[in-house]
């Protein structure tokens, strides 16, 4: 497909190419747009995200700044039926409904990819004025 609006684009290197294609088809709940032996390409439309997995072995420098990847939902029963997705698949997914993190009333749980790419998969209930302590799981 060509763009025909803005899209984030982030790329992943993987150790296990087919445990990830499986990852992120339970967590978008899409084919991919292309697969190959060494990539693969996932871009759901609605999250104007290309998605690209690359098989590689682990890089020993991490992901540098990357703490970690989030997509908000518009819905709890969107977000209910990614998180059974991912069970399904046998992914765990881990967290809570109605928590406050980042300045914000939420629901929050959190998935990790096979090669260790945490993603938030969050519901913003409400703005608040103050901040959970440094020691919550935010």
């Amino acid at each position: 497909p060509t763009a025909t609006r803005l899209a984030s684009h982030v790329s992943i290197d993987t150790a296990d190419l087919s445990r990830s294609g499986a990852f992120y088809r339970a967590l978008f709940g899409v084919e991919p747009v292309l697969e190959k032996p060494d990539y693969v390409r996932f871009w759901p439309a609605e999250l104007g995200l290309v998605l690209a997995l690359n098989a590689h072995a682990p890089r020993t420098a991490g992901t540098g700044a990357l703490q970690h990847l989030g997509i908000l939902f518009p819905d709890a029963a969107t977000l209910r039926t990614t998180r059974e997705r991912l069970a399904k698949a046998g992914f765990a997914s881990t967290g809570k409904e109605h928590t406050v993190c980042c300045y914000a009333e939420l629901d929050q749980f959190w998935a990790t990819d096979p090669d260790g790419v945490r993603w938030e998969l969050f519901l913003a209930h409400e703005e608040v004025v103050e901040q959970v302590p440094a020691a919550s799981a935010c």
